[in-house]
């Protein structure tokens, strides 16, 4: 993993520094010579946010800012530059406000240098903890000042919050800033700040906007006959599903009228559970995620409008959010390692769709009822190394967040290791509406349940217990708790009270 190499820095919100110095009643200068925006230690640098915890109490117009150089740089220049600045700064400030303005800009030319050849920073990391109720904005501006990114940040007094923000592509000059959302904000300890270039989490669900988005014109307004689908997006929708990544649409439309122009266009097929109506597109980003059952961070969001993107970005925590000049890129990493399931993923949700259809149609709602009529079969299928079954059991294990009983994630090497010193199966099931391929793993030893996952397709239909059944009594179970897969550990929990009854 890379990080930055750079320094988060006291700056204002109105800044005009510096001429603003000698006609703003709010002016308090510090030891750099510039103004002081943090009630205590002003001008005593961030430093402690790169090896401990600082705490800031902003005053009027505060704000942290980081000056983006555009690369991220190994562990070891960050630390290096650290040390240089443990040095360095103390002895500028000594020397005056210009000796120390020659050196800030030294440190950031220094550390951009180093950077050069890393990598955009994909995720920010936050660690907090408030004394009193609190608010804060994180946001993400261009070198053009135009606003990238943006997330509100609602902190309780003594709770600590620990946020993983997905980053859009940022360059060169981008500005990085915290502040507080009423202006000012009382004590706020910073225990972790970091831009990464870590594996953001999977996303499994893409939802597109119609309207400026997916076509241009607006439907409603224009007909269908004053609408013309952008090729570019379209490629986009078929590249990710594909790749494994499923579509859908979250649009402020009729219904019935968005659904018949996406098959006069000839590209309703690619669209899962869509979510069209008049509604705000936060509640029905959240039926998306109930009704895929995955969560909000396995979601990305794309949309034209700056007011409908805040408005989800801020009630669904967790979702990729970004315009649609910003899904190109996004794309492309997102696809970087396809699935070896490509678009039959689609089209087995396509399929769960006509079941969900047919429980409200024929069965009026009653789900038990459909699934004892469902003839639902489910199989043990052996693993073996290499092949398409092992790398859809590979992927299984790696996407899963919530039918997961260790979480665990497996290199080749190590998945390879574990098939080959455990007993390893494949589940998979079918019923009379469909196959729903491989949706689960299991491996065990003659005495230990090692690994236990399912996808979130098959939740609910008791094939978890049907699987578990088949293995032998009396083993014990591997399981680490997280605050995602308390389902999964309460069935295995029960299961495991059973099998020790003789």
């Amino acid at each position: 993993m890379k990080t930055v190499a750079d320094f988060w820095e006291e700056h204002c919100i109105e800044c005009g520094e510096p001429e603003c110095y000698a006609s703003c009643p709010r002016h308090v200068q510090s030891r750099t010579g510039r103004c002081g925006r943090f009630s205590a230690d002003s001008g005593q640098g961030i430093r402690e946010l790169l090896t401990g915890e600082r705490t800031i109490s902003f005053r009027p117009w505060g704000k942290l800012e980081l000056l983006w150089h555009g690369r991220m740089a190994p562990e070891w220049v960050r630390r290096a530059l650290l040390l240089a600045n443990g040095v360095a700064e103390p002895v500028a400030l000594a020397l005056g406000p210009r000796a120390y303005r020659l050196w800030r800009s030294l440190r950031w030319r220094i550390a951009r240098m180093c950077a050069r050849t890393g990598r955009s920073p994909t995720v920010w990391r936050m660690e907090c903890l408030a004394s009193c109720d609190e608010t804060l904005v994180a946001g993400v501006a261009d070198a053009g000042g135009a606003e990238l990114f943006r997330r509100v940040l609602h902190l309780r007094a003594g709770v600590p919050e620990s946020v993983k923000w997905r980053l859009p592509g940022v360059g060169e000059g981008a500005l990085f800033r915290i502040s507080s959302y009423d202006g000012t904000a009382g004590g706020v300890t910073f225990r972790g700040l970091a831009l990464t270039d870590e594996k953001p989490p999977m996303v499994k669900c893409v939802a597109w906007d119609l309207d400026g988005t997916l076509w241009d014109g607006t439907l409603a307004e224009d007909g269908f006959s004053g609408i013309r689908p952008r090729d570019w997006a379209v490629d986009l929708v078929k590249r990710l599903d594909s790749s494994g990544i499923v579509n859908s649409v979250v649009s402020k439309n009729d219904a019935g009228a968005a659904i018949d122009a996406l098959k006069r266009l000839g590209i309703e097929e690619y669209f899962v559970y869509p979510q069209i109506g008049w509604g705000a597109k936060s509640v029905a980003i959240a039926r998306l995620a109930r009704q895929m059952n995955i969560g909000m961070d396995a979601i990305a969001f794309v949309d034209d409008t700056g007011h409908e993107r805040a408005e989800v970005a801020e009630e669904c925590r967790g979702v990729a959010v970004m315009p649609p000049e910003e899904a190109g890129r996004f794309v492309e990493d997102v696809c970087r390692e396809a699935s070896p399931m490509g678009s039959a993923r689609r089209r087995m949700y396509r399929e769960e769709m006509g079941r969900g259809l047919a429980i409200e149609r024929d069965f009026g709602g009653d789900a038990e009822a459909f699934l004892a009529a469902s003839g639902l079969e489910v199989e043990l299928v052996e693993v073996r190394p290499g092949g398409e079954v092992a790398a859809r059991c590979r992927e299984l294990v790696q996407r899963t967040n919530q039918l997961t009983l260790t979480a665990r994630r497996y290199g080749e090497g190590a998945f390879a290791e574990l098939l080959g010193s455990a007993r390893c199966r494949a589940v998979a099931a079918h019923d009379k509406y469909g196959d729903f391929g491989i949706v689960g793993f299991v491996a065990w030893t003659p005495d230990t349940l090692k690994e236990l996952v399912f996808s979130c397709r098959i939740a609910g239909k008791g094939v978890e217990r049907r699987v578990l059944d088949t293995l032998p009594r009396g083993l014990s179970v591997e399981m680490v708790a997280t605050d995602r897969n308390g389902p999964i550990r309460k069935i295995v929990g029960e299961w495991q009270k059973c099998s020790h009854v003789e």
